[in-house]
């Protein structure tokens, strides 16, 4: 049995638990975590259906040239029209006949259908319901982002990597901070040696952020000019093969000021004092105490998670905020990434992803957090 297979599988117990006949998976990266396919919603989105004791059903454009990732022939392809080359089309009625075809052939009739409310167009439900007599639908968004908060050993593979490539990715913009050069010029260096190093293009969020600007979340890189005694912020989160690392990184160009250093130590202690505590059964609000209260003792304190996981998402569970009460668990992978504001001197930040072992906490990402 493939790991997709084996996740499908998982998946359709819940819904057996649920009484739910079906469900239709519009998410794109969930559909990546059950089926191994990478899509996209735009104008020729794919999805998958599921059902207890059924062939899953993956529905893809036909001008797909590669419908999945890894077809290990478990899955049924569907395609409907979205080229129109040679006629005009509405490829998301084409694509609403093929499930609801499907559907009328599991005879879900008077069943109840799970489907992602936050990502499923409501034209298809309307259309489904028109389609398909006394159908009701439930949301399975939660069911598929809890399971996939503990990951498979293939996952974890995955995982490693992408933390390797992000390490990469650090070491090469510590490597390549200098002054006079740009943010941008020195975040578009440290891209190209990812991509080269894996081959393909990435995706790559972050930013390499110069002070008093590294709290700018939303700008990202510019064309301002790196200079002696500068602080730089790098800030990676990258993609490879359809999962995530999160890292970041606090770099001086020189001698920086002491208020810089001091949280910069108080940070490395956090870092210390929450990898310590985390293994599975410590409850996400106690990791973020640990981390929150140490830097509240040093004078400093920071107004975002001190964590999340990560998997097909950048962000998802566990959370490693304050209300968070659930215990964690073996297999999640998240990051630790305490941060603080020094006035006047901008946002100084570190950042690693972890997993979680029967030993404690493994850290992947392997790169200096020196300052």
């Amino acid at each position: 049995m493939s790991d997709h297979q084996s996740r499908r599988d998982q998946f359709c117990r819940s819904l057996v638990e649920h009484s739910i006949a079906c469900a239709i998976i519009t998410l794109p990266h969930d559909v990546t975590y059950l089926a191994g396919h990478l899509s996209g919603w735009g104008d020729s989105p794919s999805l998958l259906i599921v059902a207890p004791d059924q062939t899953p059903v993956i529905v893809t454009p036909d001008h797909a040239t590669r419908p999945f990732a890894s077809d290990d022939g478990s899955l049924q392809i569907r395609l409907y029209e979205s080229s129109c080359l040679q006629q005009p089309v509405e490829p998301h009625i084409s694509l609403a006949r093929q499930v609801a075809d499907v559907l009328r052939l599991w005879r879900t009739s008077g069943k109840t259908v799970g489907v992602e409310v936050t990502n499923t167009p409501h034209f298809l439900i309307e259309f489904l319901e028109l389609k398909i007599s006394d159908l009701e639908t439930f949301d399975v968004t939660d069911m598929v982002r809890q399971q996939r908060t503990i990951k498979t050993e293939l996952e974890i593979l995955a995982l490693r990597e992408s933390a390797r490539v992000a390490s990469l990715g650090q070491e090469t913009c510590r490597r390549l901070c200098a002054a006079g050069k740009s943010e941008i010029e020195v975040f578009s260096g440290v891209r190209a040696t990812m991509e080269a190093e894996v081959g393909e293009p990435l995706k790559v969020g972050g930013e390499v952020t110069l002070e008093p600007r590294t709290g700018d979340r939303e700008r990202g890189p510019t064309k301002e000019k790196l200079h002696p005694g500068g602080v730089v912020v790098s800030h990676l989160a990258t993609c490879v093969g359809g999962y995530w690392a999160d890292t970041c990184s606090t770099i001086s160009l020189g001698d920086p000021p002491a208020e810089i250093r001091k949280a910069h130590k108080a940070l490395c202690e956090a870092l210390e004092l929450g990898l310590a505590v985390l293994s599975p059964g410590a409850l996400a609000s106690e990791v973020d105490r640990v981390v929150r209260e140490h830097l509240h003792r040093c004078g400093f304190g920071y107004d975002h998670p001190s964590g999340h996981g990560i998997g097909v998402t950048h962000l998802e569970d566990p959370l490693i905020v304050p209300y968070n009460t659930k215990p964690l668990a073996r297999n999640m992978v998240l990051t630790l990434e305490p941060e603080v504001e020094v006035p006047g001197l901008g946002r100084v930040r570190l950042e690693h992803s972890l997993l979680i072992t029967e030993n404690g906490a493994e850290v992947l990402t392997q790169h200096s957090t020196e300052l």
